[in-house]
């Protein structure tokens, strides 16, 4: 079974890294983010949508083995049992796929066609991705569930960092994002990096409750816990007519140790867009 991150759009009006520091000064700024990010959303919520790209998916599972171990350490039988996970291979699947997504007065729909399977050329209508673990659906509308003039009264913000990109020479102030209660419709939590001087979206990262159907869960080992956690991140950076656009997308499953700095990774899905084909993009909303 697949677990989905829906990213809510409403058609209608109802890295170096530094922290930053509460102040005056900053609840100014952020006002001012929430201000033009909303007009970013509303025209990215306003655009007639038809487009087509490449979509290249890498699914990286890590095997391991389990190996239990004891270590000298002060208790009172003189040694404590660990395990450790011990990497045996890893299995890597690839995928291509023609990638459409429309816009039509307010409905969505996404189209796939598989054209390439871990090297060998095939031709797949309707392709579902139901072989991948983490799926996304209308990533272009990510920044709409957290920053558009609708959701803004549902969430608490905060500015919490800022961020140079190397890759695209941009700099972004970070905003944390989380919502004020419980939202069945849309109950995300995440950051956002926006652009410092457009305030357009650069990047969205989103916490494991944010997504539909997670539930953590625990390995109990010897003397200690792992917890599963998910990180998942989407990167905007093709931009058309003051538009940003998917570039490339990651998740990573893994188990972290509650007592220990053991981090044992169990799977990798990097998730690659380009090749774009734009047939309408109408992006004259003025503000």
């Amino acid at each position: 079974m697949s677990l989905i991150l829906i990213i809510t759009f409403i058609s209608c009006d109802h890295l170096i890294s530094c922290p930053y520091r509460d102040s005056d000064n900053n609840q100014e700024l952020l006002k001012k983010i929430l201000e033009k990010t909303a007009s970013y959303c509303e025209r990215v919520k306003k655009i007639a949508l038809f487009y087509v790209c490449e979509e290249k998916i890498q699914d990286k599972k890590y095997l391991y083995r389990q190996k239990v171990a004891t270590t000298r350490a002060p208790s009172i039988s003189g040694f404590l049992w660990t395990t450790k996970y011990e990497l045996r291979g890893t299995k890597t699947t690839n995928f291509t796929y023609d990638y459409q997504l429309i816009n039509k007065e307010g409905r969505l729909e996404e189209k796939r066609v598989l054209l390439e399977e871990s090297g060998k050329k095939t031709h797949k209508e309707n392709a579902k991705l139901s072989h991948i673990k983490y799926v996304s659906k209308y990533l272009i509308y990510g920044p709409v569930g957290f920053l558009s003039k609708y959701w803004q009264e549902f969430f608490n913000y905060k500015i919490i960092g800022k961020d140079y990109n190397y890759i695209n020479k941009e700099e972004a102030i970070i905003v944390s994002a989380s919502p004020k209660s419980f939202m069945e419709e849309n109950y995300n939590f995440g950051k956002i990096w926006v652009n410092d001087k457009d305030f357009s979206i650069l990047r969205i990262e989103w916490e494991p409750q944010s997504i539909t159907d997670y539930k953590e869960s625990r390995v109990k080992l010897p003397a200690e816990d792992l917890v599963k956690t998910v990180v998942w991140n989407v990167e905007y950076g093709v931009e058309k007519n003051g538009i940003r656009f998917p570039s490339r997308q990651f998740v990573q499953e893994a188990l972290v140790s509650d007592r220990t700095t053991q981090k044992v990774v169990l799977e990798d899905i990097f998730y690659f867009y380009g090749d774009y084909k734009f047939f309408i993009v109408d992006v004259e909303i003025k503000y």
